[in-house]
């Protein structure tokens, strides 16, 4: 079967519309380490949206630090029992901070929702590296920190 031919006339008017897109195709093709950035106040909203409208990445944003290239594995990990008592300190401060009630999970609640926004798995049983040690519901590669982000960087 032969398909007819379709001229788009309006053609040159699209132009304009996908100048973005073309310019995004462009740099992959001959710069894929470029990295678009957002400017600061819409990263500052972003966040600010993320925290209200999802309390594990407002908890991850305050509690939570990425490793290094595993560096050193025995540093970054943590138990959910861990993450339980966090979240306790995490829902006192949100009250405190951002007047914003934050609900009380069951850990499997907690479980699902870290593994959704570190995008990583819950370990059942792992082994910690360097130590021996058996731990269960473990994340890796990443560690609580003690007190909130925003309160060390006032």
């Amino acid at each position: 079967m032969i398909y007819p031919l379709v001229l788009e006339k309006e053609m040159e008017a699209r132009f304009d519309a996908w100048r973005g897109d073309f310019m995004r195709l462009l740099l992959e093709l001959y710069d894929p380490e470029y990295v678009e950035k957002a400017p600061a106040t819409l990263l500052a909203f972003s966040l600010a949206y993320m925290r209200e409208n999802d309390m594990f990445a407002g908890f991850q944003d305050e509690f939570i630090e990425q490793g290094g290239a595993q560096d050193d594995p025995i540093i970054y990990h943590f138990t959910m029992k861990d993450a339980m008592a966090r979240w306790s300190t995490y829902r006192q401060f949100a009250r405190v901070e951002y007047q914003q009630e934050v609900a009380s999970v069951k850990q499997s609640e907690l479980k699902h929702g870290l593994e959704r926004i570190l995008r990583t798995s819950c370990h059942a049983l792992k082994r910690i590296p360097k130590t021996n040690l058996i731990k269960s519901s473990v994340f890796m590669g990443f560690q609580l920190r003690t007190t909130a982000k925003s309160c060390d960087e006032v």
